[in-house]
């Protein structure tokens, strides 16, 4: 399946080394910040441009695990497909986010992390970015306009995305453990849902 993933960058240049190199190959389209124009127009800008039949997002600190774009295959029929994702916070722990999709629970919490999206082109461009909100609103208000054009959401019980927090405690090796046991548990659930 053709995808084009879509990076945010807004002052993380340093991280877009990591982040391009895990995206596994596929096409992707780095959106810097240019002086008065903001995220959100730059991502509706760049999804009217998508050749590709899907539309993943990332942002430049995010880091794709290897299985996030296994996945794929399960894209038929549906619109949308989201996932778990994996956190640091400032005192090293690390935790998961997302659960199974509910449109009324939607509507009154973002439960769904952004940077684990992969959507049909022609659903993403029927919404667009709400240019006059701030912080992370306009995200959740992009995902309530596409599922006010469809319900066929996915939700992959599985991380796909580590967020990087701007002060991680990388120096703690109990931190990277958890993590490598977390994306293990990914793997193992993998195997075993394979063969049943």
């Amino acid at each position: 399946m053709d995808v084009t993933v879509l990076i945010r960058c807004y002052n993380q240049e340093q991280y877009l080394y990591d982040c391009v190199r895990r995206l596994d190959g596929h096409k992707y389209v780095i959106l810097p910040d240019y002086p008065n124009l903001g995220k959100c127009a730059r991502l509706n800008a760049a999804i009217r441009k998508v050749d590709t039949e899907w539309i993943a997002f990332n942002d430049a600190d995010d880091m794709s695990t290897i299985e996030r774009f296994d996945y794929l295959p399960l894209l038929a029929g549906i619109d949308l497909l989201y996932s778990d994702y994996l956190s640091l916070d400032k005192t090293g722990t690390t935790y998961i986010k997302s659960r199974k999709f509910d449109r009324e629970l939607l509507k009154r919490k973002n439960y769904i992390p952004f940077s684990t999206i992969i959507v049909r082109t022609e659903i993403a461009r029927q919404c667009s970015f709400n240019i006059d909100v701030g912080g992370n609103g306009e995200d959740w208000l992009w995902i309530n306009s596409v599922a006010d054009i469809t319900q066929r959401f996915t939700y992959i019980p599985f991380v796909t995305m580590i967020y990087r927090n701007h002060k991680p405690p990388y120096g703690r090796i109990p931190v990277y453990r958890k993590i490598k046991r977390i994306l293990w548990q990914n793997k193992v659930r993998s195997i075993i849902n394979a063969r049943t």
